[in-house]
């Protein structure tokens, strides 16, 4: 397996494996996605949502058991996830189960944790159950931020994981979200040049405690199975600063929070982890996560996949949080105001019930 590419070969000895590893003694007959056969027993393979992901999921089902099936082609993503998996989970962190890898081959066999994401959840309850959740889930972070660095920063793989520093924001953040603003169609609009300049007023980090930050904790990571939330991809996690979690909790275009949803939420986290000016790196992280988000829904919009609804509600939420008075980035709000424009014209079909966060 190299690249990205999943073919159906490899999808194919995956599953075979699958079956020998959970039940072992079913000798694999021919494979054939409706149905493989094991003496005269049916395993069901059922492709799971991955759009976003170079990874492939499927549900294996043969009786009453069911597992999850995790097919990844990047090997330095595997390791990662592996050893990032085998430190967390023995430390305490809510992870799903690992029943067996095969690391090389990029086959991971996982307890099947079931479908109920925090964004089905939020928007299936009302806010007094909400912050149920939410309550949970704060305490979850804070435990992460709490015991998390602790447990992996021996790894050779932490160690040679690139930080969440300047640098990086720089490259994945504010680079990923103008290239997606050009795919957008919108590159006669940049003055690249003047924005660069301008971004010095924004693209900056607060001096804050580092820890392990997951940076993907978002509500499609976040599941909940019998009375309890597990995290799921945590393979981007590195150094960086706890606020860019928070910012991709409290910001997650995935669902609509009021402000004073967010800072109830923000609060139970204090409860549970105490940091100073932990608010104001907030307001600071919380522009770049979004615009990390927007460059991910853009490029994934292009290829044709169901992202771009999430693009006009991300660009508008951005807008609102970005610095104001001195410190504000004319030439960047202006741009996003294009945008927004663009984004309703390009993807019509979004559904404007969601967002206007601004609800409060």
């Amino acid at each position: 397996m190299s690249g990205s590419e999943i073919d159906r070969t490899v999808v194919d000895e995956a599953i075979s494996w699958t079956a020998k590893k959970a039940w072992p003694g079913h000798r694999p007959g021919w494979v054939k996605m409706a149905g493989y056969n094991y003496n005269k027993r049916t395993l069901k393979a059922t492709p799971l949502d991955s759009e976003a992901s170079g990874r492939k999921y499927y549900r294996v089902e043969m009786a009453s058991d069911t597992y999850i099936l995790q097919i990844g082609p990047d090997l330095v993503e595997n390791k990662i996830w592996l050893d990032y998996w085998e430190k967390l989970y023995v430390g305490g962190i809510p992870l799903p189960k690992l029943i067996k890898a095969e690391e090389l081959k990029g086959f991971f066999l996982i307890e099947d944790l079931g479908e109920k994401r925090l964004d089905k959840l939020v928007e299936e309850n009302e806010a007094d159950q909400r912050l149920n959740l939410y309550a949970e889930i704060m305490e979850i972070l804070a435990q992460w931020h709490n015991k998390a660095l602790d447990l992996v920063k021996k790894s050779i793989v932490f160690k040679r994981n690139p930080q969440y520093d300047l640098p990086f924001v720089r490259e994945y953040e504010w680079k990923y979200f103008l290239n997606g603003l050009i795919t957008m169609e919108l590159e006669n609009e940049m003055d690249l040049a003047a924005l660069e300049k301008e971004s010095e007023l924004f693209l900056n980090l607060p001096e804050c405690p580092q820890v392990l930050i997951h940076r993907d904790f978002q509500s499609r990571n976040l599941i909940s199975y019998e009375d309890q939330f597990y995290v799921l991809d945590w393979q981007g996690a590195r150094l960086g600063p706890a606020a860019y979690d928070l910012a991709s909790l409290l910001y997650d275009p995935y669902v609509d929070l009021t402000d004073k949803e967010r800072q109830d939420y923000l609060n139970i986290y204090l409860k549970h982890r105490d940091e100073p000016n932990l608010e104001k790196s907030l307001a600071q992280i919380a522009p770049l996560r979004l615009m990390q988000a927007i460059g991910a829904y853009t490029h994934l919009a292009k290829k044709g996949l169901p992202y771009g609804k999430y693009i006009k509600p991300a660009l508008t939420r951005l807008e609102k949080i970005l610095p104001k008075g001195s410190k504000c980035p004319k030439l960047l709000k202006a741009l996003i105001k294009k945008a927004i424009i663009k984004a309703a014209e390009l993807y019509p079909k979004t559904d404007e019930g969601r967002l206007e966060d601004d609800l409060t």
